[in-house]
């Protein structure tokens, strides 16, 4: 080994150029301070080297990057220049074409003054023709003299009318008699057509139609499907009461059947994690072999020790190979072999050790197994018994459920039929008892016609009827000539003032033209000078556009030189810092070399060596001694291990009994409970309740029987209504069914709306939820990538928050109002007014992605353009580190893409180094014609 550090110390010295003497007498102690001291020196040189350069770089950076931040300053000036030069052309564009248009509006003014003289001279034409039929003072006369007249005929027909009346009062009986037989017709009409309509309904319900007593027929059936009704309803409730039952037992072996499986499941995962398979023998006797193994390689392990160590003796007293007895040709051979077996040797206690702790992890699994015994067995009495027979259980009583379902559908159909013939009877009464009623009205008609008088009284003091209806005929005659004469005389007047409003509306229109033909050399000069600014403001743009191209390229350029600067330092930096990295190693390791030869030299002397091995000997005896005990004591544990398994499974069987008995107490305390009910019920008189249905239900056919009195009662009452009703005029003829119309009408609309109002609100409610929890999301997305991104300290994150205007569910539509807050602390501002253009950048940008991450998850496709505007160098690091973890994160869906376009290659290059998926970009280059060019390049030029 000396000679070893002693090669390493002379490679060392030619190599680095130290100018230490190695070939010097000195002892190696001294030769290794020497090349330790020149080793030291040489690395303090380097360091110093190092950083010097990084010192030199890091300022020609900032130097260049204020460079480049001048510059983009410049060209952002400019643009701002730009956008406002844009603004002030496009608004004087507008003006310019709305004066062209009033221009081009002011040469049909001419044209439009004419044609309103020529509508001017025709009003006044007409007004003169007018006139000359006759004045208007004469017009109003005649309308005068008119009037006066239509009053004389109106008094007279009054007089007339009245003496028509009393002519006719003389005339009533024959007018009854015409009455009572148009009444009697009417009846029979309607009778024969209520029957027609409603005699398939009739034939199907009661098997014939009736000749007399409709109502009674029908409401014998109503009450006989009544009964039948009821019948089958409770018949149903049954039906439903035992599938109520069955579907709770199921509920409970349901419930019973998941806890089973959840528990076994339990006990698989238990035995999984520790076995890491269901078959806890196997694993059992596969880990004490794993054991018995691992103890025999510890045993060997120390034999290979003393073994070792026997060697190195034999080498150093005698340099031929301990196996074979050959002599090696050179001693350096014997020195290498020693060298390899001591370094072995240095080996052995770790390995030892670690053979050591391994046993002692495999031990303490084998244990853990043994404990498992008992959840072994209760998962195979799980697995084959108690699951198996509640899915059993729980097959019959569906089985059974199925078979009640059946029936119950049968009698269900039944009872349609049944209800369905109660709906016919019930729509079918109305008419039945309309039948009847017609039928008695039309008796008592009959009765009144027989009982009238033939006789007519004749008076002749009077004018006959017809000699009133001739006069009344002449006047109104009279009167409508003199209606007709208004008329013409009302129309000359209105075409007076018709012509008067035109002839105004013509002069007024003619004085608005002849104002606006003025004004139309005012126009011509607003228009020639927005001109001439436009003119200018473009000239003005294009030199600004000049000034942007330069910017632009002095921009690029200060970029590329700063990015090909930083290359260069980076690699200048690199190679120093592996140079002192170098020297580091080199003195790490001759130190190393240089204190095994000390530790080697202090060790002690040959019969030290001796006694150590002595002592290892004794150790060995003791060792199996000790191992021979530890397998008797393993073995008692075993032992004990298996007793306390089977003591937990017997402690849970008692428990359970335990369980059970307190169970069986509770039984026989609900059982006296019910028993004493039942007795506080009989002496409550609740079992007489037989009695008192049967005493209700005479009460109820009782109330029927007057029921019953009082609807015939209420039909000759309906009689004397409906002969009451004949008196009125037609226009209450059907007032009932028409009232009756508009109350279905408005009762079911108020359903509607009640209906409607139901889904609105809950349509209201899910829409608000919905709102409520996508927001939610967004500002959780927005905040861990405001964390991520964001390098300041003065805003923790940002979230939007919304205001709704709370005009209440009825409110047709809801609007928000959306803002952005940030938060410091507890106290959340408005980012308006408060932020930098870089926050509100960043801002947006964040924004913009959780929009796209919560409410595109199906859309694969990301799209950014130009994300590090205004942003500074931490938050452009921050966004390409956020970036690059919403790529690991979707990137397993299968159409997932993100389309970055960017000027900034420093951000290419850290989003290539937080993704690692990307291997091309596509860059977007001037052709030496001008014209736009892509090229594919590999990121790694960017790197």
């Amino acid at each position: 080994t000396s000679q070893k550090v002693e090669a390493k110390l002379e490679r060392l010295n030619d190599r680095l150029s130290l100018n230490v003497d190695i070939s010097s007498s000195d002892s190696l102690k001294d030769k290794v301070a020497s090349v330790l001291a020149g080793l030291e020196k040489k690395k303090k040189e380097a360091q110093k080297r190092f950083d010097d350069a990084k010192q030199e770089n890091e300022e020609r950076e900032r130097a260049l990057q204020g460079d480049v931040d001048s510059v983009r300053e410049q060209k952002s000036k400019c643009e701002q220049k730009m956008d406002s030069v844009r603004k002030n052309i496009d608004e004087n564009g507008k003006e310019i074409m709305r004066i062209r248009k009033e221009l081009l509006d002011a040469k049909t003014y001419s044209s439009q003054v004419r044609e309103l003289n020529s509508e001017i001279e025709r009003f006044k034409e007409q007004i003169r023709a007018l006139e000359g039929e006759g004045t208007r003072e004469s017009l109003k006369e005649n309308i005068d003299a008119d009037q006066q007249l239509k009053d004389q005929i109106t008094s007279k027909l009054d007089k007339l009318n009245a003496d028509l009346v009393s002519a006719q009062r003389f005339s009533k009986e024959q007018a009854e008699l015409e009455r009572i037989k148009q009444d009697i017709e009417e009846k029979t009409t309607a009778l024969k057509g209520i029957i027609a309509e409603n005699k398939e309904k009739f034939v199907e319900l009661l098997g014939s139609v009736p000749t007399s007593d409709y109502s009674k027929h029908l409401k014998e059936k109503t009450a006989q499907i009544e009964a039948d009704v009821s019948c089958l309803r409770s018949t149903v409730s049954s039906f439903q009461a035992k599938q109520s039952s069955l579907e709770a037992q199921l509920k409970m072996l349901a419930e019973d059947l998941r806890n089973k499986e959840s528990e076994l499941e339990k006990s698989r995962k238990k035995i999984l994690g520790v076995c890491g398979s269901e078959n806890l023998d196997g694993s059992i006797s596969q880990l004490n072999q794993c054991i018995e193994k691992a103890r025999k390689e510890t045993g060997e392990l120390a034999g290979s020790l003393a073994m070792y160590q026997r060697y190195i003796a034999s080498l150093k007293a005698k340099p031929c190979c301990p196996l074979c007895k050959r002599d090696f040709t050179e001693r350096r051979l014997a020195a290498n072999l020693v060298s390899d077996l001591e370094s072995k040797i240095s080996r052995i206690p770790l390995q030892a050790k670690n053979m050591s702790d391994d046993i002692s992890e495999k031990e303490n699994l084998f244990n853990a197994m043994q404990r498992l015994k008992g959840d072994e067995t209760k998962m195979a009495q799980l697995k084959t018994h108690d699951i198996p027979k509640l899915k059993q259980k729980i097959e019959k009583l569906k089985a059974e459920q199925a078979a009640l379902e059946t029936q119950r559908g049968k009698e269900e159909e039944i009872l349609e039929s049944h209800l369905f013939d109660l709906a016919m009877a019930n729509s079918l009464t109305g008419e039945a008892e309309h039948t009847d009623r017609l039928e008695l009205d039309i008796n008592a008609l009959r009765r009144s016609l027989a009982s009238k008088s033939p006789r007519v009284q004749q008076v002749g003091s009077m004018k006959s009827v017809d000699i009133i209806l001739s006069e009344i005929q002449d006047l109104t005659s009279q009167a409508k000539a003199c209606d007709r004469n208004l008329n013409n005389f009302r129309s000359q007047q209105e075409q007076f003032h018709s012509l008067d409003m035109s002839l105004k509306d013509a002069q007024s229109a003619k004085l608005r033209l002849e104002s606006k033909m003025k004004e139309e050399s005012i126009l011509y000069e607003q228009k020639t000078k927005l001109e001439s600014e436009s003119q200018t403001l473009k000239s003005s743009l294009e030199s600004l556009r000049r000034e942007l191209q330069e910017h632009q390229r002095q921009l690029d350029k200060a970029i590329k030189a700063k990015s090909n600067a930083m290359s260069d330092s980076e690699s200048v930096l690199d190679r120093l810092r592996s140079e002192v990295s170098q020297r580091a190693l080199e003195m790490e390791d001759l130190r190393k070399h240089f204190d095994k030869i000390q530790e080697y030299h202090a060790s002690g002397n040959p019969q030290m060596l001796q006694d150590v091995k002595k002592k290892l000997d004794a150790l060995k005896v003791l060792g199996q001694k000790l191992e021979t005990d530890k397998e008797e004591k393993t073995a008692l544990v075993r032992r004990l291990e298996q007793g306390l398994s089977r003591q937990e499974l017997r402690e849970r069987e008692l428990k359970d009994n335990m369980h059970l008995k307190d169970l069986q107490k509770r039984k026989l305390q609900h059982t006296d409970k019910i028993a004493d009910i039942m007795e506080e019920m009989r002496r409550a008189g609740l079992v007489d309740l037989e009695v008192e249905k049967r005493k209700v239900g005479e009460r109820i056919e009782k109330l029927k029987r007057e029921q019953r009195m009082i609807e015939s009662k209420e039909g000759e009452l309906r009689v004397k209504i409906d002969a009451a009703k004949k008196e009125l005029s037609g226009h209450f003829k059907d007032a009932g069914k028409k009232y009756m119309t508009a109350l279905k009408e408005m009762h079911v609309k108020e359903f509607i709306g009640k209906d409607l109002d139901m889904y609105y609100r809950a349509v209201n409610y899910a829409v608000l939820k919905y709102h409520e929890q996508k927001m939610k999301d967004i500002n959780r997305v927005i905040k861990e990538l405001w964390r991520d991104t964001y390098c300041g300290d003065d805003i923790d994150y940002i979230q939007i928050k919304t205001d709704t205007d709370d005009k209440g569910l009825e409110s047709s539509r809801r609007s928000y109002n959306y803002r952005v807050v940030m938060t410091k602390g507890k106290v959340e501002q408005d980012m308006r007014g408060r932020c930098s253009a870089g926050q509100k950048v960043l801002a947006s940008l964040i924004i913009r992605l959780a929009l796209a991450e919560t409410f595109c998850q199906n859309c694969g496709i990301l799209a950014l353009d130009e994300p590090t505007t205004n942003l500074d160098r931490s938050n452009i690091h921050g966004l390409a580190l956020s970036l690059g973890k919403i790529v690991q994160a979707r990137m397993k869906q299968r159409n997932f893409q993100m389309i970055v376009i960017t000027h900034d290659e420093e951000f290419l290059r850290l989003l290539s180094e937080r993704n690692g998926l990307a291997e091309y970009f596509y860059k977007v280059e001037k052709s030496e014609d001008g014209c736009s060019r892509l090229q594919k390049c590999r990121l790694s030029t960017i790197m």
